[in-house]
């Protein structure tokens, strides 16, 4: 903490032999609210019951892809940053842990780095400020985000942002995603990461995506590739793609204990060569009802389907030209 900056924390009788917790907007707390890091913006914070683990200060670096600002140090909401960029450099040097997102990071923005790791530190994670709703990044048609070694948090203990496209960690306007080992999306209410328009991709080579309502949604797309990495206990669906043209899903990829593993809808071109849709508590790979009939081409020549609460896989209807 910045030493000028004084705080009043009003804490009741109830609070003897607590630990301290942490909020970003002024207000009283009560006891379900945990694991939160302090605003070094409040001037005081009270807490109505005790059972809060309360950190007075933070070595967290704020992040605001509008109005923050890379000559900042990023100490507090008013001190944002303007890019992940500054944000990792300020947080290595700090030896801090958290990069609290309080306005979404924007590829677009210049100096912004589409390569985003947090290797140097293993603890470290990007999380989402309390209050905050929107989604944590944007990657704008014509940029490819790619994640290695990082942790993208959605804090859905702690915030629920509702339930649109607008509300998710990971929004693409039709640019790219690029998903490889030691990436983790996690923890939204709503979607981990949504992508649209007709230049969107994915390629998923490695990491997670877990502890969301969808894990991947991804409609009016050109391409979803899975050659490694786990997608797993996700609420409503692991994958869910729309109007996407090719569907590709091999070598170690998992999909596993979600509610339902894949559901397709509208795709052109779907093959699946290896890996494995298992273990999901409804379908494994569903392709959904008439509209079906669109699929040119469906190859399956491996993989395993095993284990799935209702089917494995599951065909309504279609003009599959080949199915092995």
């Amino acid at each position: 903490l910045n030493p000028a900056r004084k705080f009043n924390i009003n804490l009741g009788d109830n609070m003897a032999g607590c630990t301290l917790v942490d909020g970003t907007s002024a207000g009283t707390y009560p006891a379900s609210v945990s694991n939160f890091i302090l605003n070094p913006d409040l001037t005081s914070l009270s807490l109505s019951q005790s059972g809060n683990d309360v950190i007075v200060g933070s070595d967290a670096i704020y992040l605001h892809g509008s109005s923050g600002n890379d000559a900042n140090d990023g100490s507090s909401a008013t001190f944002a940053v303007k890019t992940f960029k500054r944000a990792r450099e300020r947080l290595y040097a700090t030896g801090g842990n958290t990069i609290i997102v309080v306005g979404s990071a924007n590829l677009g923005n210049a100096d912004e780095t589409s390569d985003w790791d947090l290797s140097f530190n293993p603890n470290a994670k990007v999380l989402r400020g309390l209050g905050y709703l929107s989604y944590m990044v944007l990657i704008p048609s014509g940029k490819t985000l790619t994640l290695s070694d990082i942790t993208i948090d959605g804090n859905k203990e702690n915030v629920y942002t509702g339930t649109g496209a607008s509300n998710a960690i990971i929004y693409s306007d039709g640019g790219g995603l690029i998903i490889k080992d030691g990436a983790k999306i996690q923890s939204n209410t709503f979607y981990g990461a949504y992508l649209t328009r007709a230049t969107s991709s994915v390629r998923m080579e490695g990491g997670e995506i877990s502890d969301c309502a969808y894990g991947i949604h991804h409609v009016s797309g050109e391409s979803f590739a899975m050659t490694g990495g786990l997608i797993h206990s996700n609420t409503s669906y692991g994958l869910y793609t729309n109007n996407v043209k090719t569907l590709d899903i091999g070598g170690t990829a998992k999909i596993s204990e979600n509610s339902n593993g894949v559901y397709v809808v509208s795709v052109d071109s779907i093959r699946i060569t290896g890996g494995q849709i298992t273990e999901n508590s409804s379908y494994g790979l569903n392709i959904y009802r008439n509209i079906s009939s669109n699929i040119s081409a469906l190859l399956i020549s491996g993989g395993d389907f095993s284990n799935n609460g209702a089917y494995g896989l599951y065909a309504a209807s279609g003009n599959a030209n080949q199915y092995y």
